[in-house]
């Protein structure tokens, strides 16, 4: 199976509130690509609140902005923007984490809205 170069959210998805990203979040980075069996991602409604929380309007974050608003983006450009994004000054080992879980949901999620 190909992977599609676009990702895109539905609408109907919401963000998650915030405890519950979080959560999701852990239990993604606690299942390493080691473990037996498929690796959790976290869900769709977290992934737009992690790229909610890290959008911006400036050269960083632009993408993820789209993408948290629903719009249609590259893949391939969506990973960048996650990538610049670890640059950010000040950014924590936990925003990290909520970071690499996003970049792994856009790497495996195959359904296109």
């Amino acid at each position: 199976m190909t992977t599609p170069t676009t990702i895109q959210l539905d609408d109907a998805i919401r963000a998650a509130a915030e405890p519950t990203v979080l959560a999701d979040v852990r239990a993604a980075l606690a299942d390493s690509p080691s473990t037996a069996g498929p690796r959790h991602l976290i869900t769709a409604a977290s992934a737009r609140a992690i790229a909610f929380w890290w959008q911006s309007p400036g050269a960083v974050g632009h993408v993820l902005a789209s993408f948290a608003s629903g719009v249609a983006v590259q893949r391939a450009d969506l990973l960048e923007d996650i990538a610049r994004s670890r640059g950010t000054d000040g950014v924590t080992e936990g925003q990290l984490g909520e970071l690499d879980a996003l970049a792994a949901f856009v790497e495996e999620y195959a359904v296109i809205a």
